[in-house]
């Protein structure tokens, strides 16, 4: 009897390796992605993303790079929470499929300041995403992430490791339990 609960048990192996590796994606893709944020400096500014007012004929919102701003570009420096909803319908409409994501956002309010995130939509085969500061109608850029389709490999190393270890875990454990229960 012992016999065929450990073969059962065993076979349920892959089901604990891949319950472990979905619930793992998520906190470990967090947490590669702040290894890859790095401060703005002039070589990140080609491809920095600012929020812009597409001219007066659309009154939409835009994203163009931080290095591509001319005297006359419609810059946005003054956001409020009503413009948010505007703000994020234009900059999904950018990109194929409905994603309730937000990609601006105001991080802090201030006196006389505004921090705000700004990501530029893809579809999620890669990432950008700037934070910046909105100060006496300037922008001053603070930091940057961005990495391209290879970062599923970084992200993914480790969450197979420790989708592995729980499943050799739960293998010793079954093997182990069911040794007890023979003697």
């Amino acid at each position: 009897m012992n016999k065929y609960i450990r073969i059962v048990c065993l076979l349920l192996t892959p089901i604990v390796f891949f319950t472990v590796l979905i619930i793992f994606i998520p906190p470990v893709w967090r947490w590669c992605e702040k290894g890859f944020i790095q401060e703005y400096t002039e070589k990140t500014s080609r491809l920095f993303p600012i929020l812009i007012k597409s001219h007066a004929d659309d009154k939409n919102y835009r994203i163009i790079s931080f290095s591509e701003i001319a005297p006359d570009t419609p810059i946005v420096t003054e956001v409020d929470e009503e413009d948010l909803t505007k703000i994020n319908n234009d900059l999904r409409s950018t990109i194929l499929g409905h994603i309730s994501r937000r990609y601006f956002e105001i991080i802090d309010k201030g006196s006389d300041y505004i921090d705000v995130s700004l990501e530029k939509p893809t579809t999620h085969d890669s990432m950008l995403k700037g934070w910046y500061r909105i100060q006496d109608k300037k922008i001053i850029p603070q930091k940057v992430l961005m990495y391209g389709p290879g970062f599923a490999f970084v992200a993914m190393s480790p969450t197979l490791l420790i989708a592995a270890i729980c499943s050799a875990l739960y293998i010793w454990a079954v093997i182990k339990l069911t040794k007890k229960r023979k003697a």
